[in-house]
């Protein structure tokens, strides 16, 4: 009788029944990742997209640390609300009002996300819904060119994808 023993690295967000899930005979160590281990590398990604198109000292400084704020911890929220200041800094009270419009934390923008695709005109709002259907339930992220394949059928050939995602 052979003993096989081998380890696998599970990564997921928080999740009550995971360790649970793989029975009594296997041990489950569990280490999660603090809101402080992530802080120096979200703040030098913040810093270093802030400093690459701004260059006011001071200003850059407030515009990171309500970035961060807000951040609750996520790269993602950062990306995302990094990508709307960009669209936005022609002014110091441009960027003041991006800043407070955007709501802190992953959920909260979600739902802004979703309530800004429920105003939309039917066609966007159809379109925006596959995008989200096809990037939630797939297996692993797609790449742009799959994403467009996998719409052109019901929307037909886009003129460029990546411009409609940023739009809708």
């Amino acid at each position: 009788q052979s003993s096989n023993r081998f380890r696998i690295l599970i990564v997921s967000r928080p999740m009550r029944d995971l360790a649970t899930s793989f029975g009594s005979n296997t041990k489950v160590v569990h280490d999660e990742i603090s809101l402080e281990d992530t802080s120096d590398d979200i703040k030098a990604y913040t810093t270093s997209v802030i400093s690459a198109t701004l260059h006011a000292g001071k200003f850059q400084d407030d515009i990171c640390t309500k970035v961060l704020e807000k951040a609750h911890g996520s790269f993602l929220w950062v990306s995302l609300a990094l990508d709307q200041l960009k669209n936005n800094w022609h002014t110091e009270n441009d960027v003041g009002e991006v800043l407070n419009d955007l709501p802190g934390g992953m959920e909260p923008l979600y739902v802004r996300m979703m309530n800004t695709i429920s105003k939309q005109a039917p066609r966007p709002r159809t379109i925006a819904l596959r995008i989200l259907t096809w990037t939630v339930c797939v297996f692993r992220p797609l790449e742009l060119a799959e994403l467009e394949v996998a719409l052109e059928s019901e929307f037909g050939n886009f003129l460029c994808l990546k411009d409609t995602v940023s739009q809708i």
